[in-house]
């Protein structure tokens, strides 16, 4: 008898072992993906600075400067992303124009996940804009698909890198694959 109930007593704790991890398993399912928290709020802040935007126009490409700002921080359940570029356009004129674009994204965690989901994002099939941000060690990266009512997909990538200065800013555009829009700019981070 020894050994029948030592035999059921090692089986109640596997069992008794196997529920707990059980239980532990949809517990941290249930927590809230955090894991990035840390290494986003090394991104947190304002940064300035300057860009040149390349655009393949056929056979020659097309060089437009830009002054760029970036802010971003905490918001309830992940991040806020806000920027700015201002376009100059006619710079070889001595009146040169000036077109302001700036866009704000709230990008929120996503459970169980290493990325996030851009707030009121949707389905790009339907014309809505599919936003989706990943910190991976120095960089932030952002990006956003659109499909045209003729099924053409359009992809966008923000790759916001870290330096001691500030950050350094790659973006592309692509249409169906081919780069339509390549930018690369350095931001200082600001004070206060």
């Amino acid at each position: 008898m020894t050994d029948e109930s030592s035999f059921g007593r090692r089986r109640l704790v596997a069992i008794g072992r196997s529920l707990a991890l059980v239980v532990c398993c949809v517990f941290v399912t249930w927590l809230p993906a955090r894991a990035d928290e840390a290494a986003l709020a090394r991104f947190y802040g304002s940064f300035e600075g300057e860009g040149l935007a390349e655009s393949p126009k056929g056979e020659t490409l097309q060089l437009t400067a830009r002054t760029m700002s970036v802010r971003i921080g905490a918001a309830d359940n992940g991040f806020e992303l806000v920027w700015s570029a201002v376009i100059w356009q006619g710079r070889e004129s001595s009146n040169p124009t000036a077109n302001r674009k700036t866009s704000r994204v709230v990008f929120e965690v996503i459970e169980g996940a290493d990325f996030y989901v851009g707030r009121g994002s949707g389905n790009p099939a339907a014309g809505n804009p599919l936003w989706w941000a990943r910190v991976d060690g120095d960089a932030l990266t952002v990006q956003v698909l659109t499909i045209d009512k003729r099924g053409r997909l359009d992809h966008q990538t923000y790759r916001r890198t870290l330096t001691a200065e500030g950050m350094e800013l790659v973006y592309t555009r692509e249409r169906e694959g081919e780069v339509v829009r390549r930018v690369r700019g350095a931001l200082a981070r600001r004070s206060g």
